[in-house]
């Protein structure tokens, strides 16, 4: 289901995404690497009546992807879009302090949501038990979701018998 991505260090999935190195990118040069240099606006909905007159659905509204008009969802009115370079933005600051590495970003189905995950850490707690901490921002242009961010944990552990 991941259609585009960009990664760091080493290749995760299937490695069909595009390895921009090891040193530190900004969230610009990776919504380009990944795939994701494209933004969404609101557009009106139209039915079509019986008499074959259109009449624009005053409850929801569709949310097109501007590259090729793609429909990416249905929303209510009161939805707002946040754009790929806003949700990825706000991470700048902890990449210019170098507290954190852009690591991987995406998106799935077809761009109805994306992801970023950027390194910010890891500790080893056995010679053999390796830590790696992350902030994981997601966003859904389908209106499946808010955005949301949050830290994750991915542990390496080798088994020494």
């Amino acid at each position: 289901m991941v259609d585009t991505f960009m990664y760091t260090g080493d290749t995760p999935w299937r490695s069909s995404g595009t390895y921009v190195g090891d040193e530190p990118i900004s969230s610009r040069q990776a919504i380009v690497k990944a795939g994701l240099d494209w933004s969404v606006e609101l557009k009106p909905i139209y039915t079509k009546g019986k008499d074959g007159i259109y009449d624009k659905v005053v409850t929801n509204q569709a949310v097109i992807r501007t590259t090729d008009e793609r429909v990416l969802g249905i929303v209510g009115m009161r939805y707002t879009p946040v754009q790929n370079y806003e949700a990825f933005e706000f991470m700048d600051s902890l990449v210019g302090e170098e507290l954190m590495q852009y690591h991987t970003a995406g998106s799935f189905r077809e761009g109805q949501r994306i992801w970023l995950l950027g390194q910010v850490g890891s500790e080893y707690i056995l010679p053999e038990d390796r830590i790696d901490q992350f902030l994981f921002l997601y966003n859904s242009h389908d209106g499946s979701a808010s955005l949301r961010c949050m830290f994750v944990n991915i542990r390496h552990a080798s088994l020494v018998v």
